[in-house]
C-alpha cells in the first residue's frame, strides 16, 4: 500500500504520525539524504518534506519531477503564514485539516 511520509527534526515530523502520515526523523543533512533515499525505496507515494532540508535534497527531489510518484512537498518553514500553508498542504493532501 502506497504510504505518505514526512521527512523532517523528531519534533515537528513525529507530530504527524497521528494522521497516518509515516514520520523520517533526520538532525543532519546527510541523515536527511539517507532517509529520502529510504523513502524512495519504500515507495512513499507522497513525500513531505521539512523547509530545514529543501538545500540538501534539492537533487533528489528535481530526480521525482517527470514521475508520478512520488509527490515531493516541500513544507514552508515557521511563523504564522508558514503554518497556514503547511495546514492547507495538509488538506489537500489528507482531507483533514487535523494539524
Amino acid at each position: 500500500m502506497a504510504e505518505i511520509g514526512i521527512l523532517g527534526r523528531r519534533e515537528r515530523a513525529g507530530t504527524f504520525s497521528e494522521l497516518g502520515v509515516r514520520p523520517y526523523y533526520a538532525e543532519t543533512a546527510r541523515q536527511a539524504q539517507e532517509a529520502f533515499e529510504r523513502m524512495m525505496k519504500e515507495e512513499c507515494a507522497v513525500i513531505f518534506v521539512d523547509a530545514e532540508w529543501q538545500e540538501a535534497l534539492q537533487a533528489q527531489a528535481l530526480r521525482c519531477r517527470d514521475r508520478v510518484l512520488p509527490a515531493v512537498l516541500f513544507l514552508p518553514g515557521s511563523g504564522v503564514a508558514a503554518e497556514e500553508a503547511l495546514q492547507e498542504a495538509v488538506r489537500r493532501a489528507l482531507g483533514t485539516d487535523a494539524v
